[in-house]
């Protein structure tokens, strides 16, 4: 199944594949310690077995990150947004309370939370999805529902 990707977040997620490989390359060695410390048994080595943990933690991370990386499709956006997509700024009110918040619409992975950036997939997203300015749009929370009026796509 594709994955929709703007480009600076596959930046990121292949950064995160550098440093996920390089993590379970240090934890390779240290298993190779672990099993020096002990040659008469693994089961009392707790430093092994530590390790072992570690170590498939690791190759399960990076297996899914390999994974998402082969069914990436890069998503260019446009320079000016009609309606909430993928790569848009799109500023909310929330009709009850009339707090505005802004978000960005993001990739299917989003690493970079120095701003509020959201998955495309998320609930949020899904729910201001083809929107336009000045459109209301519900979104069904477990504990509640919000009603959100969408003031603004950059």
């Amino acid at each position: 199944m594709p994955q929709y990707f703007l480009r600076e977040d596959l930046e990121i997620l292949h950064k995160k594949i550098d440093e996920v490989s390089r993590d379970l390359d240090r934890v390779s060695l240290l298993l190779g310690e672990a099993c020096q410390q002990s040659s008469e048994t693994f089961h009392d080595n707790a430093p092994y077995e530590v390790a072992v943990r570690e170590q498939i933690i690791l190759s399960r991370h990076l297996q899914d990150l390999l994974q998402f990386q082969r069914d990436v499709v890069i998503v260019d956006p446009p320079g000016t947004f009609c309606t909430v997509r993928i790569g848009a700024m799109v500023t909310i009110q929330d009709i009850a309370t009339s707090e505005i918040e802004t978000y960005k619409i993001g990739s299917y992975i989003v690493f970079d939370y120095s701003y509020e950036k959201i998955s495309y997939v998320s609930p949020m997203a899904q729910a201001l999805e083809g929107a336009r300015v000045g459109e209301v749009r519900t979104l069904n929370l477990e504990t509640r529902v919000r009603t959100l009026r969408v003031v603004a796509i950059k």
